[in-house]
């Protein structure tokens, strides 16, 4: 389900950038909270099919910074539901860390309105018995901030219970992915695309970066630190090699090269890549072109020549388009 991730500060001297640290569960229990479930809710209209209430799960807790629908939270859980976290601590030893849906919202509610953040079902598993649904629903997450960007992929456990002809949520487990436990997922591919950083102005035909693009490309790999990457794609030109070379020289990968013009390369890169996370750096011109191929319409125009800030993370599913997230970093 949810995992709240906090920051500090990066502890190298004189460091201007901050540092995504390993995540916080925000799950510690206190004595009060905000909310009290009703044992009814009208919110909720009763014949909600299970289908029903999973997607809107997904839905009312995902979006832009800003509030979210809270009274259609509640209304999905049960009077007595709970959420939890499974964690592992250092020995291996399995704990559960449990809320109520109400210390959910009072511990969330600011995280929300102050980060995007968007959470999507990957792969679902739904076993019924009368009036008892158990729903395994593999999620991936992301919440981006302006310090950078946080994926997370796991499990969800969620029990079901229809009363009076009504489902709702009983409980809501989750865990979180691990090498060990890899989610059920189908060929789930990410692609980072960024312009290439601030480029010298020499009137050379292959010009290098200027301090503010090496800046940039510092930038670009504290922004993706959270993320797992496979692969690297460059154009030829020094300008786009050195935009990845931080992030490609932390991660010990190295930056293979692509033709700009290439018209087989979005079709190719997303064959050869399936089910991996990739980091491609091209051009003003070009960077929207390979957007719109995988979108299948023209909706971004060339780039501004001041522009070198836009980064597009694009979700594939089975190589189907599921997502296109643009913003800035």
């Amino acid at each position: 389900m949810i995992t709240l991730f906090f920051y500090r500060p990066f502890e190298k001297p004189g460091s201007g950038y901050l540092r995504l640290m390993k995540p916080i569960i925000a799950l510690l229990l206190c004595g009060s909270f905000l909310y009290q479930l009703p044992a009814q809710n009208a919110a909720a209209a009763p014949n909600q099919s299970v289908d029903h209430i999973v997607q809107a799960l997904y839905e009312v807790i995902s979006g832009p910074a800003g509030p979210r629908d809270w009274d259609k939270f509640r209304s999905l859980f049960h009077a007595d539901a709970y959420m939890g976290v499974l964690r592992a601590d250092s020995s291996g030893r399995v704990s559960l860390r449990k809320i109520t849906p109400a210390e959910y919202i009072q511990r969330n509610g600011e995280v929300f309105m102050k980060n995007d953040f968007f959470e999507k079902e990957l792969h679902r598993q739904t076993l019924d018995y009368g009036n008892m649904t158990q729903v395994y629903s593999s999620y991936e997450l992301e919440m981006r901030t302006d310090k950078g960007l946080v994926t997370r992929r796991g499990v969800n456990s969620i029990q079901l219970l229809r009363q009076n002809d009504r489902w709702q949520i009983m409980s809501l487990t989750w865990q979180e992915e691990t090498p060990e436990l890899p989610v059920l997922s189908g060929s789930v591919t990410k692609i980072v695309l960024v312009r290439h950083a601030e480029k010298v102005l020499d009137g050379s035909e292959d010009p290098s970066l200027t301090e503010a693009g090496q800046q940039r490309a510092e930038r670009l790999k504290f922004f993706l630190t959270d993320m797992k990457i496979d692969k690297f794609y460059s154009t030829k030109y020094k300008r786009n090699v050195l935009t990845l070379m931080p992030l490609a020289k932390s991660r010990g990968l190295n930056i293979d090269i692509y033709e700009a013009w290439d018209k087989d390369f979005p079709a190719w890169v997303l064959k050869e890549n399936a089910g991996k996370n990739i980091v491609i750096s091209a051009h003003s011109n070009t960077a929207p072109i390979l957007v719109n191929t995988w979108l299948g319409k023209e909706q971004f125009a060339q780039l501004p020549d001041e522009e070198y800030g836009k980064i597009w993370v694009l979700t594939f599913q089975n190589n189907q388009l599921t997502d296109c997230s643009v913003f800035n970093y």
